[in-house]
């Protein structure tokens, strides 16, 4: 085996190691960067992180928001996501056994009106659409889920949104999708006094894996070519 050949070979056991290991999915964890509700008026309090969704006895229903910082994952590709919310004991506040809770794209609304700790935004646009659009995923909460997180696993949507997303902001919608109750002045609410809950308690579950360098790329194929010229001699002989 000639000295080409040799470096080839050993190019290309370095490159196929150095490619498995980048090409090694990890989980990364990313807090919300800011969570909030709008009212079905448009109104939303920029100082306040709780995001509560349903109907209160005044009949005003709430969707709520999650923002997250993905702009360190460039490089990479996200190729599951879950996202955990944690439902506190005096959470589910609701005349109903259970309620379902489902997660939308956010798709026709600037990052910027969702995030900021002062002031307040008036916009039914961005209500609207919280719980419209593209569906995430959603999960069935009830009264026994207080006091743990709902964990809830976001859908091939999600998936492609996050990814193209990777390098800003990525923002979630979520809405009570089960509400029978409109115009009874009947609560039919979860996640109610979340404005305790740290940031941290609201996040998503990230597998990232990382894109191959160009350079391990092309050590790769200097190899493959290495091997294929040793291919050639080996049969000739």
């Amino acid at each position: 085996m000639n000295t080409f050949r040799s470096t080839s070979l050993f190019i290309l056991i370095t490159a196929f190691l150095f490619s498995n290991a980048a090409s090694a999915d990890a989980t990364t964890i990313i807090s919300t960067y800011d969570r909030g509700h709008f009212q079905d008026d448009g109104t939303h309090y920029h100082w306040t992180t709780n995001y509560a969704a349903g109907n209160d006895s005044g009949n005003r229903e709430f969707r709520s928001f999650f923002v997250f910082d993905v702009s360190s994952l460039v490089g990479n590709t996200i190729t599951s996501a879950t996202l955990s919310l944690w439902l506190p004991e005096t959470g589910y506040a609701s005349q109903d056994y259970s309620e379902t809770y489902t997660l939308y794209d956010v798709r026709n609304t600037n990052i910027s009106d969702l995030i900021g700790t002062s002031g307040t935004i008036t916009n039914t646009d961005i209500f609207n659409d919280l719980g419209t659009g593209d569906i995430y995923g959603s999960t069935v909460v009830t009264e026994a889920d207080e006091g743990s997180y709902l964990n809830i696993v976001l859908g091939s949507d999600a998936l492609l949104d996050v990814n193209n997303a990777l390098g800003d902001y990525f923002a979630i919608g979520a809405a009570v999708t089960s509400l029978d109750h409109n115009g009874d002045s009947i609560q039919e609410v979860i996640f109610v006094n979340t404005q305790e809950v740290p940031l941290g308690d609201a996040f998503l579950s990230l597998e990232v894996t990382p894109i191959p360098e160009p350079a391990t790329m092309l050590l790769l194929g200097v190899g493959l070519v290495g091997l294929a010229g040793l291919r050639r001699n080996f049969k000739k002989s």
